[in-house]
């Protein structure tokens, strides 16, 4: 599972990248691949909890964030505590974060797609 990790965290450094300096196509696709590898790993860490305790989920609202830049941190910052932390629950808890922030960025550049085909 760590080295899915390593891989999500590479997607989302390589999306950073690619986001400054213009690059669309790389930008979408490696988000994609973090979305991937944050999917899987959120579901093998969700098999291996013992004592599940989702209550926080419920608690934990994401805010809203307007630019990609900010969300792309915000899912990095998560991320990297996630690979620093040592118990299932934190890493899963991190990876779920992250994985939220990804997908909030994968609805944004769906709903940009969708205009610009509407016209």
């Amino acid at each position: 599972m760590r080295e899915t990790l390593q891989n999500a965290i590479l997607s989302v450094d390589n999306a950073c990248n690619a986001l400054t300096r213009g690059e669309k196509r790389a930008f979408d696709d490696h988000i994609w691949k973090a979305a991937f590898s944050l999917e899987y790993l959120t579901f093998m860490l969700s098999l291996s909890r013992a004592n599940v305790d989702d209550a926080w989920k419920r608690r934990e609202k994401l805010s809203r964030v307007a630019d990609l830049t900010a969300a792309l941190s915000l899912a990095q910052d998560a991320l990297k505590g996630a690979a620093e932390d040592d118990s299932v629950e934190g890493v899963y808890r991190k990876t779920w974060i992250a994985r939220g922030r990804i997908l909030s960025i994968q609805r944004r550049l769906e709903k940009t797609k969708a205009k610009k085909f509407k016209t």
